[in-house]
């Protein structure tokens, strides 16, 4: 008798476990994960924004701006698009004094080209999807 009870536990286990991954997919679990929190904050926002430009995920950032913003965005991609070997090598983000505008600093730099530190002004505003980039302004 106790044999048998161990049994039914064990294979309702697994068919409770089977029915967890029938219903949840792994390509939707992992999409679902991958853009829980980019959208989250302001903070969030420009953090992932930088950590996509460095990895040349230049769609995905697309969608994190709006279209008031495209224009600084589209130059700051074309810079990493003519220097391939270009990485961003930090990302310093700090409050201001007005809502939902952040100060980025970005020292980016290669083996071939020299460092480069540049500030960004990015405002950031609330839209249906969550939190996105309005605009970004070049601070020299």
């Amino acid at each position: 008798m106790l044999m048998n009870r161990h049994f039914f536990m064990i294979l309702f286990s697994i068919f409770f476990i089977g029915i967890i991954f029938w219903w949840q997919k792994p390509v939707a679990a992992v999409s679902a994960m991958a853009g829980m929190n980019d959208y989250a904050d302001p903070y969030q926002v420009v953090k992932n924004y930088w950590t996509k430009m460095d990895y040349r995920q230049f769609d995905l950032t697309r969608e994190m701006v709006t279209d008031s913003a495209l224009e600084q965005h589209y130059k700051i991609q074309k810079v990493l698009m003519d220097h391939p070997l270009l990485s961003i090598r930090n990302v310093e983000i700090e409050a201001t004094m007005q809502n939902n505008t952040l100060l980025a600093r970005v020292t980016s730099g290669s083996v071939i080209d020299q460092k480069n530190e540049a500030s960004y002004l990015m405002s950031v505003g609330k839209s249906s999807q969550g939190f996105r980039i309005t605009s970004i302004k070049t601070i020299q």
